[in-house]
C-alpha cells in the first residue's frame, strides 16, 4: 500500500500536497465536468493538487510530474544558450538535480 506524501522539502522550501476529487475546484481546467487535471503544482501557494479519481500507477507520475513543477519553480534552469548542447546539458543537469532532490527528501517510498 502507498503512503502518499502530504508535504515536501524542495530546497528548504515546504510544499503541502492535498489529495483531492476531480471535482475540486484546484484542479478545474474547464466549464464541465469533465474538464479537469490531473495534478496542478501552485508555487505561489507552494501547494501542489493531485487528483484521486486515477490508477495508483497514474497518481505516482502525476506526483512527480507536480513536484519537478515545484523544483523548477523553485530553482529554475539557466537561461537559453546559444549552442544546442548547452541547452541539452542544462536541461540533464536540472532533470538529475530535481529528480535527486525528489528522492532525498521523501518520507516514504511512494515511487515503488
Amino acid at each position: 500500500m502507498t503512503v502518499w506524501p502530504t508535504e515536501y522539502v524542495i530546497k528548504s522550501r515546504l510544499w503541502k500536497i492535498e489529495y483531492v476529487n476531480k471535482d475540486h475546484p484546484a484542479l478545474a481546467d474547464g466549464d464541465g465536468p469533465e474538464d479537469y487535471c490531473l495534478g496542478i503544482c501552485r508555487a505561489d501557494k507552494r501547494h501542489i493538487w493531485v487528483c484521486l479519481d486515477q490508477s495508483e500507477c497514474s497518481m505516482k507520475d502525476t506526483l512527480y510530474h507536480e513536484l519537478v513543477h515545484a523544483c523548477y519553480s523553485t530553482a529554475s534552469m539557466a537561461g537559453a544558450t546559444e549552442e544546442a548542447e548547452d541547452e541539452e546539458e542544462n536541461v540533464v543537469l536540472f532533470a538529475t538535480e530535481a529528480f535527486f532532490e525528489i528522492i532525498r527528501n521523501a518520507q516514504t517510498d511512494w515511487w515503488r
